[in-house]
């Protein structure tokens, strides 16, 4: 047992890793890095971006909290802070972006999108999935959840590729 646990927090880990990485990729595309004469920031709130944000950090926010050892963070302020702290870091990463502005309004968003996905996973895991009638685990039932984070994972990519198409492709 204690094997197949370190088994799903390694898994889970390396997934959480992977979702950094891609989170990253879409921000900073086209990694045109330069010095800049002055940096810009924006104070203005876009609602497209603000969901678009929020969406591209909740499964960030699912992957820490699962990722965690313990799960006795149910405010799940971890997760909080982790997505904070990424955004931040690619918020001052486009300082260097060419046409690129930082955002503080990104930062909340970002945070608020983390926070979402981690406690929708602490939702998820109060959820009764066995069947009353037949006392077996419903495996349907059991997957309906992950049909929020699908989509999350589904409009991440929409993205990438909508980036990747808008900057290399011209």
């Amino acid at each position: 047992m204690e094997g197949t646990n370190q088994r799903q927090l390694a898994l889970s880990y390396a997934l959480l890793m992977y979702m950094v990485g891609i989170v990253l990729l879409i921000t900073l595309i086209p990694f045109q890095f330069h010095i800049p004469q002055q940096i810009s920031s924006i104070w203005e709130i876009y609602l497209n971006d603000s969901i678009t944000n929020i969406f591209l950090f909740l499964p960030l926010g699912f992957l820490f909290q699962l990722s965690r050892r313990r799960h006795k963070d149910t405010l799940c302020v971890g997760a909080l802070g982790f997505g904070l702290l990424v955004s931040v870091v690619i918020e001052i990463t486009q300082v260097f972006l060419l046409g690129r502005y930082t955002s503080v309004i990104d930062v909340i968003t970002n945070g608020v999108g983390a926070w979402a996905g981690a406690l929708m996973l602490q939702d998820m895991k109060k959820i009764d999935y066995t069947d009353r009638e037949e006392g077996k685990t419903g495996k349907s039932a059991a997957l309906t959840p992950f049909l929020a984070f699908d989509l999350c994972l589904a409009l991440i990519i929409k993205k990438l590729l909508r980036n990747i198409f808008n900057k290399f492709i011209r």
